[in-house]
């Protein structure tokens, strides 16, 4: 131990007895151990240096010369090197007296620091029985049980360590050891630790748990990292474990994770009756858990394709947040993200509108958590989206490829994010002619998307959509048609008839029939095509008036005049409607 290092450490082991953070120079002056080093005013002392190297501070107070550590960071560091040295032979009983007893500010700080050094020496066993008698006290134990899991992710056997601690810790089966998993999980989501995150969610789920709402929400977040074939099954019995009971006001946000698993699956009725479920519980509170439930049922119209009833709960959720919390409180981003993504689906007019709201959303979310973070790349991510939509292609680029970036660097290469980032850009350069690029990523976007999903997801079908519309221009028309059938079969048994994904999937697979002279089975997809526009009424007359025109053509090559004439008159009477309006 150099001098420098006795000095400090003697000084905190100081503060530790007197249970003070500042200490009078008067009483260091009289220490056997540090005593000749603070009465030393040579530059070279060990005192004078760390005072210099700003290590320490020296204050005035009622006339008297104090002395403290100038980082409170760095002197839980070494008191906790103090308490872990103090307490070596000593059992957690020692540490839990500090934690409930001792006044000095930063002791509680200590023992959290000397729990790590226990974790990184391999003993767990005066965390564990802290953990079940601290119930006051749980935050002070998330570090150190998520160094734990830490350490062990990078060993051969994880999966088998991981899963003893995890049994370990559920020995007791207290509700503090499944809040400190809850604190453990949610570390690793806020500082993007995922890959820990993802092999922590799987041993949850593996692990037999006591049976409450605790559980079940820990269960819940570990669903999309189980393996898919056992997703619906799992679901399933979680929401009739919760509709056995009588629905209670606490259990609403178990309602809302049950909702998001279903959304992961793409079962998207189911989901919407839990987030509805959630709503009635909450009934006119006004707080995080509402914020999040209008936003969620607001996520779940967009799936099902009912815009407007979506942009109405993302801004109630915006309303309350700004209300509740202030107008540049954290969680807004997500608000002006989805709404910003989903208001020029309305209507293509609303694309500057979308523009605005997804930078303020970027605003907030470069603020609170930088410009590296998953959040935030999920807006670059909408940015791209809506600058492709209005063919601004440059733009789009920089933002998608800025997203993909931060996703690359924390998400592991079989990550649902990547597969979306993978889409957008093949959607990208496949609009700019790059088709040697685009096939390269949609093939990578494909992949990953079944790994995750399977074949008969929405997203993969979404993917399958994007990679048809390459294979069209590469003049695989075979290929083509194929995957555009297989989109539309997933989109007809997982979405409502009337999405507009179905609307476009049609239209896109009677282009390349048109294109390849199959006019009448152009036809048949158009007409499929115009059948659910015409669901919405008088919206979207521009895309009727666009699928009108194709049939028209197409019966015109065919020779049919009469048919051609019939639709003719149609799109008159819809120009009409859109010139009195």
């Amino acid at each position: 131990m150099t001098d420098n290092h006795k000095l400090l450490f003697r000084l905190a082991e100081l503060m530790l007895q007197h249970e003070q953070h500042i200490l009078p120079v008067d009483l260091l002056f009289d220490d056997g151990q540090i005593g000749d080093f603070v009465k030393s005013i040579q530059i070279d002392s060990p005192y004078q240096q760390m005072l210099l190297e700003g290590v320490l501070t020296e204050s005035v107070r009622d006339e008297k010369l104090y002395v403290g550590f100038t980082v409170e960071g760095y002197f839980h560091y070494v008191l906790g090197e103090v308490i872990y040295s103090k307490s070596e032979e000593k059992s957690a009983e020692y540490l839990k007296e500090i934690i409930e007893h001792n006044k000095l500010n930063g002791a509680k700080e200590g023992v959290e620091q000397c729990l790590i050094r226990d974790v990184q020496n391999g003993d767990l066993s005066r965390l564990m029985w802290l953990i079940d008698r601290c119930e006051d006290y749980l935050s002070l134990f998330t570090l150190p049980l998520a160094n734990v899991f830490h350490l062990f992710n990078f060993q051969n056997n994880s999966k088998e360590l991981f899963t003893k601690t995890v049994e370990e810790l559920l020995k007791k089966q207290t509700e503090s050891d499944l809040i400190v998993l809850e604190n453990v999980m949610a570390f690793f989501i806020k500082s993007q630790r995922h890959q820990i995150y993802l092999s922590l969610a799987r041993c949850i789920f593996e692990t037999n748990l006591p049976q409450n709402s605790r559980s079940t929400k820990l269960k819940l977040h570990a669903i999309k990292y189980i393996d898919k074939s056992y997703r619906k099954t799992q679901l399933e019995n979680l929401y009739r474990q919760m509709r056995s009971n009588k629905p209670k006001v606490q259990n609403a946000t178990i309602y809302i994770e049950l909702g998001l698993g279903f959304r992961i699956i793409s079962e998207f009725k189911k989901a919407l009756s839990c987030f509805e479920i959630a709503l009635n519980l909450l009934a006119d509170l006004k707080n995080q858990i509402t914020i999040r439930c209008h936003h969620s049922l607001g996520l779940i119209y967009s799936d099902l394709g009912n815009y407007p009833l979506s942009i109405k709960h993302l801004y109630l959720a915006l309303k309350i947040t700004e209300k509740t919390k202030g107008k540049d409180y954290f969680s807004a981003y997500r608000s002006y993200n989805h709404i910003g993504s989903i208001l020029h689906l309305i209507d293509k007019k609303n694309i500057i509108k979308s523009i605005t709201h997804l930078k303020k959303g970027l605003r907030l979310a470069t603020l609170h958590f930088g410009a590296n973070h998953t959040e935030t790349a999920i807006i670059y991510n909408a940015l791209g989206i809506t600058y492709g939509i209005k063919k601004d292609y440059k733009k789009a680029e920089i933002y998608y490829l800025a997203a993909f970036d931060v996703f690359k660097s924390i998400y592991p290469k079989d990550d649902p994010w990547l597969s979306t980032i993978y889409n957008n850009l093949a959607s990208l350069y496949c609009s700019t002619g790059e088709l040697g690029k685009a096939l390269t990523f949609q093939n990578e976007a494909i992949e990953i998307s079944i790994y995750n999903s399977g074949e008969n997801d929405v997203l993969t079908a979404i993917m399958q959509s994007t990679y048809a519309k390459i294979l069209n221009l590469l003049n695989q028309t075979k290929d083509s048609i194929e995957n555009y059938q297989k989109t539309i079969k997933t989109f007809q048994l997982k979405l409502p008839s009337e999405h507009l994904y179905l609307q476009k999937a049609h239209s896109n697979l009677g282009i390349v029939y048109m294109e390849n002279g199959s006019f009448s089975l152009a036809i048949k997809c158009f007409l499929k095509s115009l059948k659910v526009l015409n669901y919405y009424g008088d919206k979207f007359l521009d895309k009727k008036i666009e699928l009108i025109n194709w049939i028209i053509k197409c019966y015109q090559i065919k020779g049919n005049n009469s048919r051609a004439n019939f639709y003719k008159k149609m799109a008159q009477k819809i120009l009409e409607v859109n010139n009195d309006r």
